[in-house]
């Protein structure tokens, strides 16, 4: 199970958080100043002047020549630029910011919850797979014990029409029914190459065949109540749009912040300039209030957006937990069923292989048709496959049971134990 921190899925699911986690940092960071610098260039539509006229017609009249040299004097020419460090503080952004945090953290835990319901599959994946594999094996063997009785039974028809005992006809129906015994089991060969090569796949291509240990049976199954209050307060898909409905709230809170009045304060130093008069000051602070009175109904619009999404999270998570009510009760009601079928297979399972045993020595006797024994022993083939199926399909679903109900740890522990167990 420790291959599976390393599986593609998982690793994307993490890769997920962590971005999260840097959007949340970003937001944090606009509780705090912003320093930057700051070129401004400007050019406007001519240079400012001081108007002299006055003062020249005055000295004209009593001495022209000295009027002459009097020019109107250039304050500021109409190009010129500064270098600034330019301070701004949010003091107040209508809680803009803390709803932007706020959504931000709901993003982290519905990501952290993401990824252990994308946990929670690979092992349920891992179960299938695993004891899949467990599963064809034992098939294989019953297949190959079934081809190998009707290939011993197709030689004794053959000895016993030699010795006229049976007609041709039962010979052929023996050779028939090994042929087929033999494709079966064949059939179930590849069933287990497909099966190792779908863990293999899982376990990051390391084949890994389970050992020789049967698959588990469920000593005892806790009430469906149990697992019905385990998954509306553990199930890690409620809990990710639990989160995703808080994020919605905040996105609301947020728009709603775009009504209300933004406070900053600036702070503006100069670092250099050129044309600039010489009283320029050097620095400058200022508070700064901005209320937007029309915006084309842009804030109408974000609000309308932000309050259907959360409608919209909102009905899915309701959703959501009726369908995981009705998922437990399913699967609960499956892995009832299964039981209830290893019980009745189990004494099944004792006629069919007393019935093998009359039908072959009823044929050693002449008593039996050729028929009769195929059909005892295809009997006890099926039986047998229908106690693996059955056992598996038990522990699949008490896996899906321990999973959706937020019970994964109990799971692995369950499933170390049945390991360690083995002979």
């Amino acid at each position: 199970m420790e291959r599976l921190r390393s599986a593609p899925k998982l690793k994307a699911s993490e890769a997920a958080i962590n971005a999260a986690e840097g959007k949340r940092e970003a937001a944090e960071a606009k509780h705090y100043p912003q320093l930057a610098v700051a070129s401004n260039n400007f050019m406007i539509d001519k240079d400012i002047d001081v108007d002299l006229s006055g003062v020249r017609d005055a000295v004209g009249r009593i001495d022209p020549a000295a009027a002459a040299r009097i020019k109107d004097v250039t304050l500021q020419d109409r190009n010129f630029g500064s270098l600034d460090a330019v301070l701004k503080y949010p003091l107040y952004t209508g809680g803009r910011i803390s709803a932007g945090v706020e959504v931000a953290d709901s993003a982290i835990e519905a990501s952290r919850q993401a990824r252990e319901h994308t946990y929670e599959e690979l092992l349920l994946e891992l179960v299938q797979r695993y004891y899949g594999v467990r599963l064809a094996e034992e098939a294989l063997a019953v297949q190959q014990a079934a081809a190998s009785g009707l290939r011993q039974h197709q030689s004794n028809a053959g000895k016993l029409e030699q010795e006229g005992q049976i007609a041709n006809v039962e010979r052929l129906s023996a050779e028939v029914a090994a042929a087929e015994a033999d494709r079966e089991a064949s059939v179930a060969e590849r069933n287990l190459i497909m099966a190792r090569q779908a863990l293999a796949s899982l376990l990051d291509g390391q084949d890994m065949p389970p050992p020789q240990v049967e698959i588990p049976n469920i000593a005892s199954l806790p009430p469906l109540r149990r697992f019905i209050s385990g998954t509306q307060g553990n199930n890690a898909q409620l809990k990710q749009l639990a989160a995703t409905r808080k994020q919605a709230e905040s996105a609301v809170g947020a728009v709603k912040g775009a009504y209300l009045p933004a406070v900053n304060l600036l702070a503006v130093r100069s670092m250099a300039n050129y044309n600039l008069v010489d009283v320029w000051p050097e620095w400058t602070v200022a508070a700064t209030i901005s209320l937007p009175l029309f915006d084309g109904g842009e804030r109408r619009g974000k609000l309308h957006q932000a309050n259907a999404r959360l409608e919209q999270v909102g009905q899915t998570y309701e959703q959501a937990r009726r369908d995981m009510d009705l998922l437990v009760e399913q699967r609960y009601h499956e892995l009832e069923n299964a039981q209830e079928q290893i019980r009745t297979l189990r004494r099944t399972r004792e006629l069919s292989d007393e019935s093998l045993r009359a039908q072959q020595k009823a044929f050693s006797e002449g008593m039996a048709r050729s028929l009769d024994v195929v059909d005892a022993q295809n009997m006890r083939s099926k039986v047998l496959l229908a106690d693996l199926g059955a056992r598996y399909t038990a522990l699949t679903n008490y896996a899906a049971l321990m999973l959706v109900s937020g019970q994964g740890p109990a799971l692995e522990d369950w499933l170390r134990k049945t390991q360690e167990s083995r002979p």
